[in-house]
């Protein structure tokens, strides 16, 4: 507390005042309280001191710095009151002080802490930013080419002039290109789910077909080491189903390539099974005897970048199980592990599903090949803006359907082109050319289609901004063109047709055709068919066929389309 007079000078002051400016009593009375105030803090003190003093308030408070005598500041609370005479004029002020200079030292330390992380977070999200765009670029650079060579490996696979040993190297190429791009994709995936980006694509699908691709693009790893790649399906397990093809997949391929990267000896068997619940549900197992997992290893198996077992054995990213769990998670699912250090792994993983409608079981069905366009082809116009030395792939497919085509290496060349050819359509690879073309006269009339590795929130804005009518995903297949050209342009095709088919009776298979089979035949093709062997199962058919042909011919039919379940359902 403190006595001072409306001179701003010290008239009476107790111990705790000067310990708190570091005076003595003697040497504050020569002293005015305006000498010792910090400058920056001066303006604001002396305003109200001169309200007080006029008598336009009867008090005031603030927090201020004063000035030690060893030249340190401290902070107080100041509270300033008055004591007026007889004739309304102040005889002295009453002050009171609270030093709060730890309090502000620790609120300053907190601002300095939040600023040196606002600078951190500052520099993450940058770092998150060059990140996103280097692997948009790396992305990009990869998949340029790698569209050429699964393009060209799948237009060279339908030349039916191949010989056996082309066509299973060609195979060769393609499943390699496919595991290439999945790798790309794991990485961004990762990328997508640590942003929130990630969502899901519902579409009917052939999961037997899935299964059976995912087991032949592992079986060859199985083979070199000696392990037995088995798969077993429940008998009611539905062939058609809605739901993320392209996750579903990814999360086979990484626990059952994990399965036999890990099994040194014996087998990994793929189960899967169905339940009716609500909703629906698929559960697929993957068990193998390999090495097994240590229980305090267990905890950590999902991390990202997280990786067990000996070095020799644990090449790859360690981003594959931490992947599957954030699918199987988005999907709405569950995945467990249980396991035996020296005996082996079992992965489980349940998912709900739908069963795919009729109708889109008929589309997945009618895989007729494309021979042409309905009428005449030549009578539309198609412009390829990107650049043709790069990537000739796209205009192969447009030149095999009798399409008008033309190449524009640059964007200055595909504006030319547009304004003296008129294209009906344009397929552009940068967004910049189509808003040009946009601006242009007859410039709303035309299709814009875009080629893109992908399509961020961002770049749906920026593409909606530019007029782009469609977009095509790279690496684009032959089919992605066709369903494209079909709805920008109205096309119709004209498909081979398989008459043996149309004209071909209903499949029937009943219990009683197969009764006359020797039983250990029946067993014989109930494993295959459980493996989904499909050498096996055309072996035995075979031989079945030798003393049966309507038998031998219906069972073909069956597995030609991949029908197990109705096989063993008879033979059940």
């Amino acid at each position: 507390m403190a006595i001072t007079s409306p001179q701003k000078s010290w008239i009476e002051v107790n111990d705790k005042t000067c310990q708190i400016f570091g005076y003595t009593r003697e040497e504050l009375a020569s002293l005015t309280w305006d000498k010792i105030t910090y400058p920056e803090d001066l303006p604001s003190d002396v305003t109200q001191f001169e309200r007080l003093i006029r008598g336009e308030i009867d008090n005031y408070m603030l927090e201020k710095r004063f000035v030690r005598k060893d030249g340190s500041l401290v902070f107080v609370n100041l509270a300033v009151g008055c004591v007026r005479r007889s004739d309304g004029s102040v005889d002295y002020l009453l002050a009171l002080m609270e030093d709060i200079s730890e309090r502000k030292r620790a609120e300053e330390s907190i601002q300095n802490l939040n600023k040196e992380l606002r600078l951190m977070l500052n520099a993450a999200e940058a770092a998150n930013r060059a990140k996103s765009q280097f692997l948009a670029a790396m992305s990009h650079e990869l998949r340029t080419p790698l569209n050429a060579i699964l393009g060209f490996s799948n237009m060279m696979r339908r030349d039916p002039h191949l010989n056996p040993s082309q066509r299973e190297n060609l195979d060769i190429v393609s499943r390699s290109g496919e595991h290439l791009l999945s790798l790309i994709n794991n990485v961004l995936e990762m990328a997508k789910i640590e942003s929130g980006r990630l969502q899901l694509e519902m579409t009917p699908f052939d999961l037997i077909d899935l299964a059976r691709d995912v087991a032949d693009m592992i079986r060859p790893r199985a083979l070199a080491k000696g392990l037995q790649l088995l798969i077993e399906q429940a008998g009611d397990l539905p062939r058609h189903i809605n739901s993320d093809e392209a996750r579903l997949r990814q999360i086979l391929l990484n626990l059952l390539g994990n399965a036999v990267k890990f099994t040194a000896e014996g087998s990994v068997t793929m189960r899967l099974g169905y339940a009716e619940s609500t909703p629906p549900s698929l559960r697929i197992e993957i068990e193998d005897t390999g090495a097994g997992i240590a229980p305090e290893d267990q905890q950590r198996l999902f991390e990202p970048f997280v990786q067990f077992g000996e070095a020799n054995a644990c090449s790859g990213t360690g981003l594959g199980l931490a992947i599957a769990q954030r699918f199987v998670q988005l999907m709405g699912g569950r995945i467990q592990v249980e396991s035996t250090q020296g005996k082996g792994s079992l992965f489980s993983v349940t998912l709900p599903v739908e069963l795919a409608q009729a109708d889109d079981v008929a589309k997945l069905a009618s895989h007729a090949k494309i021979l042409g366009i309905a009428g005449d082809p030549s009578r539309y116009r198609v412009l390829i803006g990107e650049q043709p030395g790069k990537n000739p792939l796209l205009a192969r497919f447009l030149s095999e359907l009798g399409l008008d085509v033309k190449l524009a290496g640059d964007g200055s060349e595909c504006l030319r082109l547009f304004q003296d050819w008129h294209p009906h359509l344009i397929w552009l690879d940068g967004l910049e050319t189509a808003r040009r073309i946009r601006q242009l006269p007859e410039g709303q009339n035309v299709k814009i289609v875009a080629l893109m590795d992908a399509v961020s929130g961002d770049r749906q804005r920026d593409m909606l901004e530019a007029g782009i009518d469609g977009v095509v995903l790279k690496p684009y297949k032959r089919d992605q063109i066709h369903e494209c050209l079909a709805r920008q342009l109205g096309l119709s095709y004209v498909y081979q047709q398989n008459e043996a088919a149309e004209n071909a009776e209903p499949l029937t298979l009943t219990p009683a055709m197969l009764a006359t089979l020797p039983n250990a035949q029946q067993e014989q093709l109930k494993e295959a068919l459980r493996h989904l062997d499909s050498d096996r199962i055309a072996a035995i058919i075979g031989q079945i066929g030798e003393t049966d042909a309507a038998l031998g011919h219906a069972l073909s039919r069956l597995a030609d389309e991949f029908d197990y379940p109705a096989i063993l359902n008879a033979l059940d």
